[in-house]
This record gives C-alpha cells, structure tokens and sequence, in this order.
C-alpha cells in the first residue's frame, strides 16, 4: 500500500500506467471500489496528460497554496529548513536508501511521495526480518520507523489533503484521503500520538518577523 502511495501522490508518470494496476491488485491494498475504479481509468494511457497537467496545477503552479514537501509546514520547521534535510536525509542513509540526485525529475528529500517510498522500504525490510527471525534487527527498523513518523511523515500527510487546492481535486483529494488513513493506521499500531502539522503562509512569516523586530 505504501508503494502505491508513493505512486500516486508523485507526479504521473506515463511509465506508472501498469505498475499501478498491478499495485492495485495486491491482496494488501485496501481501499473501495470507486476509487480504485477511479485511479484506474485516471491513470489510463488515454487519461494521463490530463492528470499531470492537473498535479501541475496544484503543486507546481500551485505550489505555495497546496505544498507537498514537508519543510513548507509548522513555522519553526519551516525556518530551518536546511536542519530538517538533513535529519531526513541521516534516516535514509541510515536504511540504505539513496535517491539518484542524476535522474530526471528527481523531487527533494521532503517530497512526500519519497518519504512514503522511504517507509515503504522500512517495512519492507522489518518483514525480511522477520523472516530471518532477527530480532535486533526488527527492533532497530521498528525504532527507525516510530522515529520517523513521529518527526516527519505522521505529521504532514493529512495537512496536504486538507489544502483548498488539493481538497477540490476528485482524484488528488481521494487519494491524499486514503494516503493519510494508511499512515494514521501505522501510527496508531505503533502507539503513537503524533501532532499534525499545519501550513505555513510565507507571508505571514515575513510580518510576525517584522513584528517582533519592531517590538
């Protein structure tokens, strides 16, 4: 489920096509029927030009009213932008996972579509773990991803989809929907109680800083 995810909240790709119907057919993946009937037809051959030229609306052209990177949330963390890269980027080192900084149409660290695909490869491994009966090693993928959920990927997930741009989207708004439901089971399995992030107006920035150096 996390793969498909990170699938679909990247930008659409005409490769993904078949990849996501095979996604979609994994025993694992729950979700209803019409919004699996309506990835697909939106993801079809003769439908995706229509949804990258809408991804683009939202996100690209879109971008300060509907973020979709992690750091353009909760103002403390918004103006340390450069500290939180580098935590994320410490986990993915951490777990062996590397992005190819070469490749075209690589987004950032933050992207929430490579933060899902980081998660995504932390339960991949713990089940390997378990299937080697490795017990320090389940323990020290379990601690990696309550550590990550809490500082980041719990926090913003649901704040996307909560977006004007986003939440007016029948496709993104459903599947942001949906994304932020799987990761809230995670943190609820986990025992987690993990503090939502809410976006942050540059602007509003900019005037509460002019305030307190006026003061």
């Amino acid at each position: 489920p996390f793969v498909l995810a990170s699938v679909l909240m990247s930008y659409p790709i005409n490769e993904n096509t078949e990849n996501i119907q095979v996604l979609l057919e994994d025993k694992d993946v729950n979700m209803p029927e019409e919004i699996r009937a309506m990835i697909i037809k939106k993801t079809s051959a003769e439908n995706i030009q229509d949804l990258q030229s809408e991804y683009i609306s939202i996100f690209d052209n879109g971008r300060d009213a509907n973020p979709i990177y992690e750091t353009e949330y909760d103002r403390r963390r918004a103006m340390a932008k450069g500290n939180e890269l580098s935590d994320i980027a410490g986990f993915y080192r951490a777990f062996g996972f590397e992005l190819d900084s070469k490749a075209e149409g690589m987004e950032m660290l933050d992207h929430v579509g490579i933060e899902l695909e980081f998660y995504s490869l932390m339960l991949m491994k713990q089940l390997h773990l378990h299937e080697c009966k490795d017990q320090q090693g389940i323990e020290i993928v379990e601690d990696g991803r309550k550590k990550f959920l809490q500082a980041h990927l719990g926090r913003f997930v649901s704040a996307i989809s909560r977006r004007p741009g986003v939440e007016s989207s029948e496709f993104y708004s459903q599947v942001f929907n949906w994304g932020a439901k799987l990761v809230d089971e995670e943190c609820k399995s986990l025992k987690l109680e993990v503090v939502p992030a809410d976006w942050i107006d540059s602007e509003q920035i900019k005037d509460e800083d002019m305030n307190c150096m006026t003061q």
